[in-house]
């Protein structure tokens, strides 16, 4: 499917465009990044990007990539290069860029006093 129209009311599916594909062509995609894990005690994870763009075979396109931060310190980085992509898709995204930023968590203290010291 390429495209759904629905009834913005009755939530009725109005029109479905569809498209065409040859086995084992590939196309682009972008896919849904998913974070899974908690960060390490005082750690906080900021994800600076929510999709990757991949390069699979149209029968066997992923709906989501999954990255997990479990246990993951302060100052760590996860960059599109980390991503464990499915078999058969290509990351197309650069692979320096950004994901996930694991940076150290402020208290509420620490936020107010920032302006004031400023």
């Amino acid at each position: 499917m390429k495209d759904i129209q629905r009834d913005p009311i009755k939530q009725i599916i109005e029109h479905i465009d569809l498209l065409t594909v040859r086995k084992g062509e590939k196309v682009t995609v972008d896919v849904a990044v998913h974070v899974i894990g908690e960060a390490a005690i005082g750690a906080v994870a900021n994800q600076e990007a929510t999709t990757v763009s991949l390069e699979a075979e149209a029968t066997h396109l992923p709906t989501f990539v999954e990255i997990s931060i479990e246990g993951r310190k302060a100052g760590e980085h996860v960059h599109a290069s980390d991503i464990v992509l499915p078999s058969g898709s290509e990351l197309l995204t650069d692979p320096e860029t950004l994901i996930i930023n694991i940076s150290e968590a402020t208290s509420e203290a620490e936020e107010e006093a920032a302006p004031a010291a400023e």
